[in-house]
């Protein structure tokens, strides 16, 4: 078990831990004038609010390992944590060598999930680089075949590849602490979204979205974000109760207020449904229209 990243953990209310952990967040590519940039990442991700569906039953089936960067924490204390969703992995992980590592970064698609498990796609650590969770982004499955799974049962499996730190693995058998699971299943939420959109508002942002049907449908929360693959933050104070029916879905619509005249928001909707499985949609983004007073 990785005992230093619960020491890290533990130490880090002490301000010049507190002080270490920021100067390891720094990317390799920043001067000194931007230091203050990655302070406020630092405190954006120990102060975001968390949505993260690994390690459901708390038995720290979070931990991935690599010969070269250590242990890799898919479900940290700190940051929004690792959402698993029908077609993405969202959210940041933690190696205390490497620092951050994003699942989604904008621009490149992020970590993918076929619906069934299949993942692929990019991650990106500003310290290691591109991570790639699929021999298929990277061409070569004719000659290294690779890639990582999520089986029935919500487990991790395989293995994930990056150029500057190697080989990431998920699991090894007989080792129980070594294991990445998740309460997402391949169907996990038997919700069918038909549409989710953003729309400008006077002095707000118009969210609405359409459901085609909804099984077991406990309700839904919606998270916003002032940039793609930044922290998101819930604005609804509780979820929004289900309407829908297996035989026909609802409509919805939130209006978010608490915004900047004509600031760019993202938004992502988490459908829930009754054993607590959760589904992430998204992101939609929009302009928040003028104040006029």
């Amino acid at each position: 078990m990785p005992f230093t990243y619960g020491r890290f953990v533990t130490a880090i209310n002490d301000n010049a831990a507190a002080m270490i952990r920021v100067k390891i967040m720094k990317t390799m590519h920043f001067s000194a004038r931007y230091g203050c940039i990655a302070v406020a990442l630092a405190l954006v991700l120990c102060s975001a609010a968390r949505s993260s569906n690994i390690d459901p039953g708390a038995e720290e089936q979070q931990w991935a390992w690599s010969e070269n960067a250590g242990w890799i924490n898919f479900d940290p204390s700190r940051g929004i944590g690792v959402t698993v969703g029908d077609a993405y992995v969202t959210g940041y992980v933690w190696g205390e060598n490497i620092g951050w590592i994003n699942l989604n970064p904008a621009g490149f698609g992020g970590v993918t999930n076929d619906g069934y498990g299949e993942l692929g796609g990019w991650a990106w650590g500003e310290n290691v680089g591109w991570i790639s969770f699929s021999c298929t982004a990277t061409g070569t499955c004719d000659r290294v075949d690779y890639g990582v799974t999520v089986d029935p049962d919500g487990r991790f499996d395989g293995w994930a590849w990056g150029e500057n730190i190697g080989w990431i693995s998920f699991s090894l058998p007989g080792v129980s602490e070594y294991r990445v699971a998740t309460s997402w299943q391949a169907g996990s939420t038997l919700i069918t979204l038909a549409s989710f959109d953003a729309a400008s508002g006077r002095c707000s942002v118009m969210l609405r979205w359409q459901t085609a049907s909804e099984v077991d449908c406990a309700g839904f929360n919606l998270y916003r974000s002032d940039s793609h693959d930044g922290e998101y933050e819930q604005i609804n104070e509780f979820p929004i109760p289900a309407e829908g029916s297996p035989a026909g879905g609802a409509a919805y619509s939130f209006v978010d207020g608490d915004v900047h005249s004509r600031s760019k928001y993202y938004y992502l909707l988490e459908d829930i449904d009754l054993s607590g499985s959760v589904t992430m949609h998204g992101p939609v983004s929009a302009l928040a229209g003028p104040c006029l007073y």
